[in-house]
């Protein structure tokens, strides 16, 4: 089984998502024998954001741990090689951050001009704001470390670029299939994430650009303007009154669940294909102008 997990990449991604599921309902354990949390009544909502965000973080924490285990001893690899290099750290973070927050607030612009939402202001409560800004923080790093930096990282070792690339997309998906209100749409919606922060990985072999894309995009989503986030109710400094078709407000899913992300999303996934193909035949220009010097030295 050891000489398996050393020899074989996607068998250390099967052991990575199977041992993740175990621990994350093992963590669950003690609060449901206490009766802190009701099985069935699980959700943000009912436990409140704190103890929420309590059982995230040990999650993620045993996620890291469990990572750092496979890389260090069977990949055989440094840890920070997944995507955490300090070159540009900052740079890379801000510039995923800043499109996450644009492509939100894009969206939400449409809308509101568009007369398909009615927005009111409440009142910030500066504590949970915090929290949400600390939860979604741990939400990013988790599940970008996760799909991308491991498991895209271990596909990219033994397939095709493109097929790892959509076969952590569809993983990154199935991960969020128990989200309440999950529909066709916001399935679609899920995998083109995967695929764009899939194609931006692949080509840079960074973490810190989708883990700054993926917090500001539920950040500004929830504790800012109030949508729903991938089916998680919020309180957010604004309120919206949803007045069109859920295909295009997203409905109680959030805006994951609507056409205009999925059309945002397709053309920030051309975006980037386009510059990695672009990327890639640059070298092969090189190439083709010494081989004709070559070839005229003769």
């Amino acid at each position: 089984m050891l000489n398996m997990l050393k020899k074989s990449p996607i068998a250390r991604i099967v052991t990575l998502l199977i041992l993740s599921q175990i621990i994350a309902g093992l963590i669950l354990i003690p609060f449901f024998s206490l009766n802190i949390i009701k099985p069935d009544n699980y959700n943000i909502e009912t436990i409140g954001i704190e103890l929420m965000t309590l059982i995230l973080m040990l999650q993620a924490a045993a996620n890291i741990l469990l990572i750092y285990q496979l890389q260090t001893n069977y990949d055989g690899r440094p840890f920070h090689q997944l995507g955490f290099s300090r070159e540009m750290l900052l740079k890379k973070l801000g510039l995923g951050s800043i499109i996450g927050i644009i492509s939100i607030l894009v969206i939400y612009l449409t809308l509101f001009f568009s007369n398909y939402i009615e927005t009111s202001v409440n009142t910030l409560n500066l504590y949970s704001f915090t929290l949400y800004f600390g939860f979604f923080s741990i939400v990013a790093i988790n599940e970008e470390l996760l799909v991308r930096g491991y498991i895209l990282n271990n596909l990219l070792k033994s397939q095709q670029k493109y097929v790892s690339i959509i076969i952590s997309a569809l993983i990154f998906m199935l991960l969020h299939s128990g989200n309440n209100d999950v529909s066709l749409l916001s399935f679609v919606n899920l995998l083109l994430v995967g695929i764009f922060l899939g194609l931006y990985y692949a080509q840079y072999k960074d973490l810190w650009f989708p883990i700054g894309f993926h917090l500001t995009w539920n950040f500004m989503q929830g504790p800012v303007l109030g949508f729903p986030v991938s089916g998680l109710p919020i309180e957010g400094m604004l309120t919206q009154k949803l007045a069109g078709s859920s295909t295009l407000t997203g409905g109680s899913f959030g805006l994951e669940g609507s056409y205009l992300v999925m059309t945002l999303l397709i053309l920030l996934c051309a975006i980037l294909w386009s510059k990695g193909h672009k990327k890639n035949k640059k070298p092969q220009k090189h190439h083709r102008k010494i081989l004709n010097k070559q070839l005229i030295k003769r």
